[in-house]
């Protein structure tokens, strides 16, 4: 059993421990009744009543587990336990007023005590988003509460329309599209129980599990510690939805691995960097992307699957090529035989999260249970390793990963809500849609140049936002524009995610690289220009399924797989002239790697006769390298 991360031990004591698992055991069961309508003692609640229930048990929690303060983070302050007890008091009160604010348009006119609540409602939850997301995060989110009351002073594409103080509080906290709406939505329909799933997969040894079974499968590869690193971090990365975390948590054992087997630790930083980054793009699980995607554009949850599963894979195969032609170039070797782990030994211990996480696959893609299906391969986990380790697991092992469950939740919970009031913000004052219009204007309706801006301001909103934030962001403000241009909604969406999430890797920021850094204890600027160029091909892939609809899924069989094969024919070539290295003709020269590099740009872009040239200048470059190789010796 893996050893939960007890950081916050010293703040909370027992008293406090079991009151989080009170809150989270009843968030969990109310958010159960609600997936799966089961009714537990005649209890439907509505919409909006059931997303204030998640408000009142989750964010309690982020008041006792994060500290207002790092002065105040071995304890638990009286004003943490107010802010904890009012919150709850409060979310409750409006579950039970549920039914009056839809039917009496509480959201517009209120009586006194339900304003003065939405107030200190709002104000709580920005607390809970400092606490949790940070306070960049914070500040974009304190902005936009407070924009609906000054939105008509603003210019142009900002002018929106004016609240009122006490009319922006009523709409904020007792509205459909501002504290509860899309985000909070999501998360009770769909991400609490995939955040369930994974951390008791990830709590109970399948963390272990996944990166024996990468261990197997790569270790024994020259520069094996590196693809371990990339397999495993990209399936935690998937898991956790969040680039940064997931470099400390899996960083902290993969680093020194690669270091250990040869790689410099600017390159094992920047490895670890990417691999952990690109986990919020890959299928099934995205980190919480996908399923904000998916209630945007009003697709199953699948479909969103389905397409991004070609070009996330793409992205790993990217980093797996560069490492094995780094390792072939220094010589670096696989990892020792004796600490290898047994594949077929691996599989049999492990056979409880393969049961479970096949399950939930086939309960998404085939029986279309998304809401359902991440509670199911809990419960089916859970009852089989009770059944074969009944003795094994302690019950202080699952009081804890309940602790840890609702840390999580409540951590998302306070993100989403918060994330929520942009989104309120932008709706109240219609700033949203003219923003998107302007960009259009900008462009002069130009697809290029709206892809352009839309790349450009996809990046630098990525700097300092969460994964989920920024996402929503530019779903509301960029997607809009770059549909409108006559690009598919969801190869829009997916186009901005993309950009987006660049900035986790890419300088002057590269948050991801430079957690990474100070693990490896390297040069964080370097670190992050290394972690852009071996994550380069997040900057390619974007136009490729932007304008051919075969890289996410879309068409005829045929198409699909010579797409594939296409984009990962130009990214050896690319790889090859980032590394220096290409396979059977070895070392090749600086003039030799930017003609490389041209070549397979011009073959990875979506036009035929771009692909035509990028074939003709590699065939000739080519030949002239075996003719010289061949003369030289």
């Amino acid at each position: 059993m893996q050893t939960i991360n007890n950081s916050f031990n010293e703040r909370i004591s027992v008293f406090p421990k079991f009151v989080i698992i009170f809150l989270a055991l009843i968030g969990c069961i109310i958010t159960i009744n609600q997936v799966f309508n089961f009714g537990i003692f005649n209890f439907y609640p509505v919409s909006n009543s059931f997303l204030y229930l998640l408000i009142a048990f989750f964010q309690p929690i982020s008041f006792l587990i994060f500290p207002f303060s790092k002065s105040s983070k071995n304890k638990i302050l009286i004003s943490d336990i107010l802010a904890a007890i009012s919150i709850f008091l409060i979310g409750i009160y409006f579950s039970i007023n549920s039914e009056n604010i839809l039917s009496n348009g509480w959201d517009i006119d209120a009586p006194l005590l339900p304003t003065i609540l939405s107030l200190i409602l709002i104000v709580l939850s920005l607390e809970s988003l400092r606490r949790t997301g940070g306070i960049i995060i914070f500040f974009i989110a304190l902005f936009f509460s407070l924009y609906p009351i000054f939105a008509d002073h603003m210019p142009g594409a900002l002018w929106g329309n004016m609240y009122t103080f006490k009319e922006a509080a009523r709409a904020h906290s007792m509205g459909l599209d501002s504290l509860i709406g899309i985000p909070m939505r999501v998360a009770g329909s769909l991400l609490i129980g995939f955040l369930v799933y994974g951390i008791i997969l990830a709590e109970t040894g399948g963390g272990k599990f996944f990166i024996n079974i990468a261990e197997s499968l790569m270790g024994k590869y020259r520069g094996g510690p590196a693809k371990v690193a990339i397999l495993a971090s990209g399936f935690f990365g998937m898991l956790s939805g969040s680039p940064t975390s997931n470099v400390i948590t899996s960083g902290s054992l993969t680093i020194p691995a690669m270091k250990k087997a040869g790689y410099s630790g600017r390159y094992a930083a920047a490895i670890e960097a990417c691999a952990s980054t690109g986990g919020v793009l890959m299928p099934p699980v995205m980190g919480t992307v996908a399923f904000i995607m998916a209630s945007f554009l009003n697709l199953p949850y699948a479909e969103i699957l389905l397409a991004a599963l070609i070009p996330g894979a793409i992205f790993y195969i990217a980093l797996i090529i560069q490492t094995d032609l780094y390792a072939a170039k220094n010589k670096l070797l696989g990892m020792n035989a004796k600490d290898i782990p047994q594949l077929y030994p691996t599989l049999i211990n492990g056979f409880p999260f393969i049961i479970s996480f096949v399950s939930l696959v086939w309960l998404i893609v085939s029986a279309k249970l998304e809401s359902e299906a991440p509670f199911i391969a809990s419960i089916l986990l859970v009852f089989i390793l009770l059944l074969i380790n009944f003795n094994k697991i302690k019950l202080n092992q699952w009081l804890n990963i309940i602790v840890k469950i609702g840390e999580i939740i409540a951590r998302i919970v306070s993100l989403l809500s918060g994330i929520g009031v942009i989104i309120g913000a932008m709706s109240l004052t219609g700033v949203g849609t003219s923003l998107s219009r302007e960009l259009v204007f900008l462009a002069g309706g130009d697809l290029f140049m709206i892809l352009t801006f839309g790349a450009i301001a996809s990046l630098v909103l990525g700097i300092g936002m969460t994964v989920s934030a920024c996402y929503i962001f530019l779903a509301i403000v960029l997607a809009p524009a770059i549909i409108q241009g006559g690009i598919d909604p969801l190869a829009a969406h997916l186009y901005v995610l993309y950009w987006g999430v660049l900035s986790f890797i890419t300088p002057p920021v590269a948050i991801a690289a430079i957690t990474a850094s100070s693990i490896s204890k390297t040069s964080a600027l370097k670190t992050g220009f290394l972690s852009m160029r071996l994550g380069s091909i997040l900057f390619f892939l974007p136009i490729l399924f932007v304008f051919d609809s075969s890289m996410l899924m879309q068409g005829n069989t045929t198409d699909i797989l010579m797409a594939v094969l296409i984009a990962i024919f130009a990214i050896i070539i690319i790889s090859a002239s980032f590394e220096g290295y290409i396979y059977k003709l070895g070392n090749i020269n600086k003039i030799i790697r930017v003609i490389f590099f041209i070549s397979g740009v011009l073959i990875l872009l979506p036009n035929l006769t771009s692909k035509y040239i990028g074939l003709i200048i590699l065939i000739i470059t080519t030949i002239l390298l075996l003719l010289t190789k061949l003369k030289n010796k």
